[in-house]
């Protein structure tokens, strides 16, 4: 009997948030935080945001973030 084990991942693009909550590429794997539902920063404002999830890479059209 063999068992296996399939993971799906699923990763959605958000905008960055602006300013000091800004997310770059030095970000990727440390956990995003959301503003509004289109919108992720970096921090969790003081524990005011709740953690959207994992992100997976930063480019021009946004922050994609990966959720378990």
């Amino acid at each position: 009997l063999e068992f296996r084990r399939v993971l799906f991942r699923s990763v959605f693009r958000f905008a960055n948030s602006a300013a000091g909550d800004l997310i770059a590429r030095t970000e990727i794997g440390k956990t995003v935080y959301v503003v509004d539902d289109q919108t992720v920063a970096k921090t969790n404002n003081a524990g005011a945001r709740p953690a959207a999830g994992i992100c997976f890479d930063v480019d021009a059209q946004g922050v994609w973030v990966e959720f378990a």
